[in-house]
C-alpha cells in the first residue's frame, strides 16, 4: 500500500470516531482513534524523505490521533520521534511541542477536570428526521467557534492555520442529549483553565453567546463594536453562516447558554450570504 492509501483508510477511521464522540459512543470514539493513528504510523513509513511538509503534517495527524485515543504514552514517542527527524519542517515541530505540553499535562493529571459551562445545541432536519453526520458537523462547528473566542479573549492574534494556543486546546467535551425524535441534541461543556493562561470557561460561552445573538438577529454592522478585530469578526460571520446552512438538509440550529437562546435558520444563512456578497 502507498501513503495515499494508508492516509486515506486513517481519515475514514478518524472520521467515524468523530461522529462515535459526538453521539456518545466513547469506547467506540477511541476505539476508531486508535485504528486511525496506526493507519497513520503506517503512512509516514511510506513517504520520501524529501516530502518535508507532507512528512510533517503526516507526523502532527498521528500524534493528534493516538491523543485523542487516550494513548498518552503512544502519542509522547511518535512526537519525540519526530521532533528529532531533520526532515520534519519548523512548523510542523512547533505543532508537535504543543502536542507534547498537552500530552505531559495528560499525563501529570489524567483525572478529567470538570466542566465549567455549557452550551446546549439543538439540531433539527427536514421533514421531522435530522441526519446524523450533517449534525455533527454543526456541533463540531460549535467547538470551534468556542475556542476562537477563547482565543480571542486571550488577546491572541487570529490563528489562520496552525494548532490551538497550549491551554485552549482539549478544552471541549461534546456528548448527546436525551431529544424528541425529530432533533438531536448535544451539549458542549468547556473545562476550567485548571492554571493555564487562558480566559474562564465561562466568560469564553458568554462571549461566544452575545456574538450569536448579535448575528441570529443579523445585526452585522453592529458586531464591529463587539468584535473590533475583522479577521476573529469575518470568522464568526463565515461559521455562522455556514451553521445557519441553506435549510436543505438541517433546518433549524438552536443554541442554548449564559441565559440566551439563539436560533440559526435558512433566513440567516441568506441574510449573512447577502452581507458577505456585498
Amino acid at each position: 500500500m502507498s501513503w495515499v492509501e494508508h492516509h486515506s483508510v486513517s481519515e475514514r477511521f478518524a472520521s467515524d470516531a468523530e461522529v462515535a464522540r459526538l453521539t456518545g459512543q466513547h469506547d467506540k470514539a477511541q476505539h476508531l482513534y486508535k485504528k486511525a493513528a496506526a493507519a497513520e504510523e503506517l503512512a509516514l513509513e511510506y513517504l520520501a524523505p524529501e516530502k518535508q511538509r507532507t512528512l510533517g503534517i503526516t507526523a502532527v495527524s498521528a500524534t493528534a490521533l493516538h491523543y485523542k485515543a487516550a494513548q498518552f504514552g503512544r502519542a509522547e514517542q511518535v512526537a519525540g520521534r519526530w521532533l528529532s527527524h531533520e526532515q520534519v519542517p519548523g512548523f510542523a515541530k512547533l505543532q508537535l511541542r504543543e502536542l507534547l505540553q498537552n500530552i505531559w499535562f495528560e499525563l501529570a493529571c489524567p483525572a478529567a477536570t470538570p466542566p465549567a459551562a455549557q452550551i446546549l445545541v439543538s439540531v433539527h432536519g427536514r421533514n421531522g428526521q435530522t441526519p446524523l453526520r450533517p449534525a455533527t458537523n454543526a456541533v463540531l462547528a460549535i467547538e470551534s467557534l468556542v475556542y476562537r473566542t477563547m482565543e480571542r479573549l486571550a488577546g491572541c492574534e487570529f490563528r489562520s492555520k496552525g494548532p490551538r494556543r497550549h491551554g485552549i486546546s482539549g478544552r471541549c467535551r461534546t456528548g448527546p442529549v436525551p431529544a424528541n425524535p425529530s432533533s438531536l441534541r448535544f451539549r458542549v461543556s468547556v473545562a476550567a483553565a485548571n492554571g493555564y493562561d487562558a480566559p474562564e470557561a465561562t466568560e469564553a460561552v458568554d462571549g461566544l453567546m452575545y456574538v450569536m445573538d448579535f448575528l441570529a438577529a443579523c445585526h452585522v454592522a453592529a458586531l464591529s463594536e463587539v468584535v473590533p478585530d475583522a479577521s476573529y469578526r469575518n470568522e464568526y460571520i463565515k461559521q455562522t453562516r455556514e451553521l445557519a446552512l441553506d435549510g436543505k438538509k438541517l433546518t433549524l440550529v438552536e443554541l442554548d447558554a449564559a441565559g440566551r437562546h439563539v436560533q440559526l435558520d435558512s433566513a440567516v444563512h441568506a441574510e449573512l450570504a447577502d452581507w458577505q456578497n456585498h
